[in-house]
Order: structure tokens, then sequence, then C-alpha cells
């Protein structure tokens, strides 16, 4: 009798696992068709970047970012803080959505202070978005290399020491990589 007690105590056991089992399957499948719904319909910031700041201000309330990555499928841009200017967030922008906010953490023993992180910053709503497609079509030829594809695009001072914001067109080549570097306006300034 012990037997058949341990026998379905076991039976029951194995349903109740393979109906959690089956939970899981189905919530995985809901999570897969999710996300095939979330990429059905890409978006092309390489197409049109227009979005991304007035995305990043309407989802954030934030003003100034330190920089903005743009890239054929996403953007990522790091945003200080407005109410605490000494901290910075990382967002990533796809298909339309925004992800969670993750905090930059700076590198270093010094931590920059809050004037040292405005001063790092700019504000992006003032910046000409439009200007991305102009960009990606002049960079390979800027680069020297005609038939090169552009990887991404960054929006930001220059590193470390300062200035004026600039675009940075990233270009991979047959012959190698390159950066065009340009003024706000899609003045070329410089190539790498």
């Amino acid at each position: 009798m012990t037997n058949f007690k341990a026998s379905l105590i076991l039976l029951v056991g194995l349903f109740g696992l393979g109906s959690a089992g089956c939970d899981k399957i189905a919530q995985a499948r809901k999570l897969a068709e999710e996300a095939k719904d979330a990429t059905s319909n890409d978006v092309d910031y390489f197409d049109d970047a227009t979005d991304i700041p007035k995305q990043l201000r309407k989802e954030t309330k934030r003003k100034r970012a330190i920089e903005i990555y743009i890239y054929r499928d996403r953007a990522r841009a790091q945003l200080q803080d407005p109410d605490i200017k000494k901290h910075a967030d990382g967002y990533t922008l796809r298909n339309g959505r925004l992800g969670e906010a993750v905090p930059v953490k700076w590198m270093g023993s010094d931590k920059p202070t809050a004037d040292e992180v405005t001063e790092t910053s700019f504000e992006y709503g003032d910046v000409d978005f439009e200007q991305v497609q102009k960009l990606l079509a002049s960079a390979p030829k800027d680069c020297g290399e005609p038939d090169g594809e552009v990887s991404h695009v960054l929006l930001r001072r220059p590193f470390p020491f300062g200035g004026d914001v600039e675009w940075r067109v990233f270009v991979e080549g047959e012959r190698g990589d390159c950066q065009s570097v340009y003024d706000l306006e899609g003045k070329l300034t410089k190539t790498d």
C-alpha cells in the first residue's frame, strides 16, 4: 500500500511539473511572439534619425546628452540626470521603444563633478539630426573608402580634451576602417 501511495504522490507531482512546464512553454511562446512583433516593424535610424531626439526627450524628460550613438537598428544615449547633475543614465532606443535606464558608471578613481558632467554634455534638442543622412552619404568618400559601409555615427564632444560637439561617422572599408569627423553643420573637419 505504501508503494501505491508513493507512486500516486510521484504521479501527482509529475502532473504538477507538467502543467508548470506547459505554462513555461506557453509563456516562452508568448515572449517569442512579442519579440517577433517588435522586430516586424524594424525602424531604420539611418533612414530617419530625426525621431531620436524627440523620443528621448519625450520618454526621459532629459535635455542634455553626453553622447548619442546611432546604428541602423538602434540608438544609444547617455543622458545627464537633471536632478543629480553628476549622474547620467544610458538608454537604448530600438524599434521606437525606449529601454530601461542603466546607470552610467564613471571610470577611474576621480568621479566627475556635476559641473564637469554638464561641461561634457550638450543640449541634444538643438542638434539637427537631419544631418545624419547627408553624413552617411558623404563619409565613405571623405574617408577614401567610397565602397565602404557606415557602421555607426557618434555625436559628442571630442574626448578627452573637450571642444565643440561633433559628428563622427565610422566607415568600414576593404582597405581599412576610418572615421570622418564633421561639425554640427555637416562640414568635414578631419578624417582619422
